[in-house]
């Protein structure tokens, strides 16, 4: 499972913000994180709020999606994404 420090530095890496400018807060894990699960988190981003989500397995975790109150939060499963 991420920790709250790996998600705001993940998350002001796709923001392009510094990482203090990033809070993160009600993480929540379904599914396995040694088969691989989804983490669902809040975070706050120079003050205005999102809410994100990542794949993560043992190993590794997806970039975050993130999305403001009340829209949808982007599927980013490589999984499931097309081939090119």
């Amino acid at each position: 499972m991420p920790t709250e420090a790996n998600l705001a530095r993940s998350t002001s890496n796709v923001f392009g913000v510094d990482e203090e400018k990033v809070k993160v807060s009600d993480i929540k894990t379904e599914g396995s994180s040694f088969f691989g699960g989804k983490t669902y988190y809040k975070a706050k981003i120079n003050g205005k709020p999102y809410r994100c989500m990542v794949y993560n397995n043992f190993a590794t975790s997806t970039a975050p999606s993130c999305a403001k109150p009340g829209q949808p939060i982007k599927d980013n499963n490589p999984l499931l994404q097309e081939a090119k």
